[in-house]
């Protein structure tokens, strides 16, 4: 957890440092849509956009104020779930946790002579670390769900071709149960 000398600081710079933690976070789609998501305030027409904002404000918060893993699940699962759907590498869907480190020494690159400062930037880059591991447990979990949905629709397509083509004995096989949802973090 952040020292006492360090919450204070963020707190007073948080929205600039949100700001540059979003525009990373945003940095690993292509420019136009990096912009779409970063300035369409509408969340039914960019839930990519609102998910960034308020998964890192809630994971900011929760780094500062000491949340549990729980807690910084339920935070990340929104933007989780969606960078899980996308066609975009698991490191790269994952970058912005370690950007929020990038982004902090940016934002208080001119007190990082200070000792006391150094010691907390460890101390929360811990924290972030740590973020990173839950990341990646919920991200391995929706992606098993997906490939199981894709398996599923699979082989509700094949079962209806096989119909089709009068192979009643296939047919007849019983679908891949329904996939169970994603169990919350809880260990």
């Amino acid at each position: 957890m952040p020292s006492a000398a360090f919450g204070p600081f963020i707190k007073e710079r948080k929205g600039s440092l949100l700001a540059r933690w979003r525009k990373k976070a945003l940095a690993v789609y292509p420019a136009d849509s990096a912009r779409f998501y970063a300035e369409e305030g509408d969340a039914f027409a960019n839930p990519v956009g609102q998910s960034v904002v308020e998964s890192s404000e809630q994971l900011l918060n929760l780094l500062l104020d000491g949340g549990t893993r729980e807690e910084v699940g339920a935070a990340l699962e929104p933007m989780i779930r969606i960078r899980a759907v996308q066609e975009i590498s698991p490191g790269l869907a994952l970058a912005f946790v370690p950007a929020l480190k990038a982004a902090l020494r940016e934002e208080m690159q001119d007190l990082l002579v200070d000792p006391a400062i150094l010691h907390a930037l460890i101390d929360f880059d811990e924290r972030v670390d740590e973020v990173l591991l839950v990341a990646f447990d919920l991200y391995a979990r929706c992606r098993e769900q997906v490939a199981s949905i894709r398996v599923r629709e699979a082989s509700r397509h094949v079962s209806g071709l096989l119909r089709r083509l009068g192979v009643a004995e296939w047919a007849e096989r019983e679908e891949p149960a329904e996939c169970a949802p994603v169990p919350p973090l809880r260990e």
